[in-house]
């Protein structure tokens, strides 16, 4: 049997972030927190990671299943995923001689590569989602959501899958062609976190909405020529914190504070920073502009 490679992500940073954010032929997806695999279904279903190794006989809730008839020749592409397991655990699972069960392990699909006998690759990412079989679920497979949004809500799900410990999302191109093994511009992008720098916290801004009340945002800099520069604003905290932010603003101005963010840019500032935690182990002239 010949397999098909897995087509790969570029990560989302840079000119191309507003440009992706921005264009509405780019979907979003959640980036879960798994190992990327291909199904091959027929009598006897079997099913490869990306890096080719094949974990048939450790998934025989999946690859043993009868599918109907017509679903045979299909090839799906997705995710195992392991709820409340990170991937490495997963990976450990998977690699294990041991017979423990593995019915947990969940199949979520998100593409297909081939419908009966037909090669899919040169459709477009649009034509093959609609030609993902309808009723996966009831088959024990999950079909992974895609949404059709503008640049705000993309961000909003970020921010959502983020917040919940998750990895990120993928944005993926609706007129992009499938091409196995290569990492194309312009197809698939990933938004996650990439970065964390230290930083100290300056200042508050008031909370609105669910937030009346409290503080909404941090202010915070980082210093430079002996000067502490002001360089944005993070939020993300617990409510717990938040609270606590709220009622003692003066045991937190100064302080320093971790922050993740998708990447620094070249002015310094960080793009869509969240908070993390303070650091009571770092003194504020540590945080310094490079």
């Amino acid at each position: 049997m010949e397999l098909i490679s897995c087509m790969n992500a570029l990560t989302l940073k840079g000119k191309k972030y507003l440009q992706v954010l921005q264009d509405p032929k780019y979907i979003y997806q959640r980036k879960l927190k798994g190992m990327r695999a291909t199904l091959y279904l027929s009598e006897s279903s079997r099913i490869f990671s990306r890096g080719e190794i094949e974990y048939t006989h450790k998934l025989p809730h999946l690859c043993e299943r009868k599918y109907p008839l017509s679903w045979y020749g299909h090839i799906l592409e997705g995710e195992l995923f392991a709820p409340n397991y990170t991937d490495a655990e997963l990976a450990g699972i998977l690699h294990r001689t041991d017979n423990e069960d593995t019915s947990f392990i969940e199949f979520h699909c998100f593409d297909i590569l081939k419908k009966e006998h037909y090669i899919l690759l040169d459709w477009s990412l649009k034509a093959r989602l609609s030609a993902i079989p309808e009723n996966l679920e009831s088959w024990g497979i999950l079909k992974l959501p895609w949404y059709i949004g503008t640049e705000e809500d993309k961000l909003n799900f970020y921010e959502e899958i983020i917040s919940e410990g998750g990895e990120g999302i993928m944005l993926k191109n609706l007129e992009s062609l499938y091409s196995p093994g290569k990492r194309p511009a312009n197809n698939w992008y990933k938004l996650k976190v990439s970065e964390t720098h230290d930083v100290v916290v300056m200042a508050f801004s008031e909370g609105v909405g669910k937030f009346g009340g409290l503080i909404g945002s941090v202010e915070y800099g980082k210093w430079k020529g002996g000067k502490l520069v002001r360089m944005g604003f993070c939020s993300g905290m617990e409510d717990s914190i938040r609270r606590d932010m709220t009622l003692n603003n003066s045991f937190w101005i100064g302080k320093v504070i971790e922050v993740e963010c998708m990447e620094e840019l070249k002015s310094g500032a960080l793009r869509h920073p969240r908070f993390i935690r303070l650091r009571e182990d770092k003194k504020p002239e540590e945080c310094i502009i490079l």
